[in-house]
């Protein structure tokens, strides 16, 4: 029978139903793996259907504790990932922003865009140079000496 089996697991040890005749029926395998069909009293139905209604309700319940176990390990984790910034850690990211904003407001418009572009659009200095239709060395110069500049203005933020 197809109900006992799903792709190779065991779905249940049992099948209670009723017959065409109004008497019930259980399925099982026996000791021997076969497969058994008895005539049962309704008392034992009852007795059956609400063990098998026991169980899947203790496996919910166990799944729930499993799933809840491991959303709260996943919020412990990210807590001590993602640790609380201070006040002082807070204005200092904001002074350096602040910073690094005016400091590469400071360079040329052609040298912002290459920044944007290398930097935050991680283009390589092939794709910059096709944009700008120049060669590749004239793009690498302008990064360089913008970097330069800005490690120049930047320099009181380095350790």
């Amino acid at each position: 029978m197809k109900i006992f089996n799903y792709k190779g697991k065991r779905l249940c040890d049992y099948i209670v139903y009723t017959n065409e005749n109004n008497k019930h029926i259980a399925i099982f395998r026996d000791g021997e793996n076969k497969i058994q069909e008895i005539e049962i009293s309704s008392i034992i139905k009852d007795a059956l259907i609400n063990e098998k209604r026991k169980e899947k309700r203790q496996k919910n319940e166990f799944d729930r504790h499993i799933e809840h176990s491991i959303v709260y390990e996943n919020k412990l984790n990210s807590r001590a990932m993602d640790k609380p910034i201070s006040l002082e850690e807070q204005f200092e990211n904001k002074l350096i922003n602040k910073e690094l904003k005016d400091a590469i407001s400071s360079l040329s418009e052609l040298q912002k865009r290459r920044i944007k572009m290398y930097y935050f659009e991680n283009k390589t200095l092939k794709e910059i140079a096709e944009i700008e239709e120049c060669a590749i060395m004239s793009v690498k110069d302008s990064l360089d000496l913008a970097i330069e500049k800005l490690e120049k203005k930047l320099k009181k933020f380095k350790n």
